[in-house]
């Protein structure tokens, strides 16, 4: 057994006891082989005997190690350096390509997003678009029965205006007020007759304007004039940037942009009286659109106006998002309104880099 932390006092003391640590002997002393201060070996020289083991842990407060181990049973899980090698670098390239892909993942993900955004947003704008074209029809109808009702008061008026004519004529034809009498009667029934002319120019008009695609309003209707791409916004311009990347060397942007829809209107006045238009661009991004200025409409006239793409508020528009795509749409609405009514157009100016 090993000894440790042992002074030279103890050690003595541990080689003069005679303790009855071995037994079956009789006057045979411990003899220590010291090697230095802290170790050495305590033996007692004799052939048979034994050792009373609670005893010798009262004398002995030192620490006991096994100067032989307990054999472990079994062999060790080795693997060779070049397999562990391979496995370990096949370990990173596999964890690698786990977050180039979840980057990937990542970045789809925010498209497929931003995508269901765009789909919800034209979804809303086709349903304003279908709900306008409701409340237009049923306008429409309105006004039609309101025609129908007036012309049917209109032509019973004549009739018996012109019964009464006649029986005023027969009854006073002797009289001398019967030719101012008939006279008036006559200007009466032209008037109405110029009445029921303009209602029906009036619907007429009104239902062309709807008919060729105008959107429209008990007091107003508004068409776009040009419309080469109408699966798109109302009003749409198509900007390419010159000034992003690799294109700053191909030179400074030509132009505003190339309207495929607009920019001309078509606005239409279908009431018997003078309306007052106002245009509005309050709701478009980044400000590059300018509306025209007020006007006024007299009955059933039409009028034509157009907007104008501001050029030094198109060239700083970026032709990306920060996510890094290629191109982005710049959105709003045109606002046409007149006293007691609103008609929105769908704006948009599509920003991208030089294919």
């Amino acid at each position: 057994m090993a000894i440790q932390n042992l002074d030279s006092n103890q050690i003595y003391e541990l080689s003069v006891s005679g303790s009855s640590i071995a037994t079956n002997r009789t006057s045979v002393p411990f003899i220590a082989n010291v090697r230095n201060d802290k170790e050495g070996f305590i033996y007692a020289p004799s052939t048979e005997q034994g050792y009373n083991i609670p005893a010798l842990k009262n004398v002995l407060d030192v620490n006991i190690t096994e100067l032989i181990p307990i054999d472990e049973t079994g062999a060790n899980d080795l693997v060779p350096r070049p397999i562990y090698d391979d496995a370990l670098e096949a370990l990173a390239t596999a964890n690698n390509t786990i977050s180039i892909q979840t980057n990937i993942i990542s970045t789809q993900q925010q498209t497929i997003s931003t995508l269901e955004t765009e789909v919800e947003s034209l979804k809303s704008e086709v349903d304003n678009q279908s709900l306008l074209r409701v409340v237009s029809e049923a306008n429409s109808d309105n006004l039609r029965q309101q025609i129908a009702l007036m012309s049917e008061n209109i032509q019973n008026s004549l009739q018996r205006a012109s019964i009464e004519g006649i029986q005023r004529a027969s009854a006073e034809a002797k009289e001398s007020g019967v030719k101012s009498e008939n006279e008036a009667l006559k200007q009466k029934v032209i008037s109405l007759q110029t009445q029921i002319d303009l209602l029906n120019a009036t619907s007429q008009g009104k239902d062309a304007q709807i008919a060729a695609g105008a959107l429209s309003s008990k007091e107003l209707t508004a068409r776009v004039l040009q419309k080469s791409k109408p699966e798109n916004t109302d009003l749409y311009l198509d900007s390419i940037a010159y000034n992003y990347g690799s294109d700053k060397e191909k030179g400074p942007e030509p132009n505003a942009g190339k309207w495929f829809n607009g920019p001309d209107i078509e606005l239409y006045n279908p009431t018997a009286e003078t309306q007052k238009i106002s245009f509005s661009v309050a709701t478009v991004q980044g400000g590059w659109l300018k509306a025209p200025a007020s006007l006024t409409l007299a009955p059933n006239e039409t009028k034509k106006v157009s907007v104008v793409a501001i050029k030094n508020k198109i060239v700083p528009l970026r032709p990306f998002r920060r996510s890094g795509q290629g191109a982005r749409t710049y959105r709003g609405t045109l606002d046409i309104k007149t006293n007691t009514t609103t008609l929105s157009l769908s704006v948009s100016m599509y920003k991208h880099k030089k294919r």
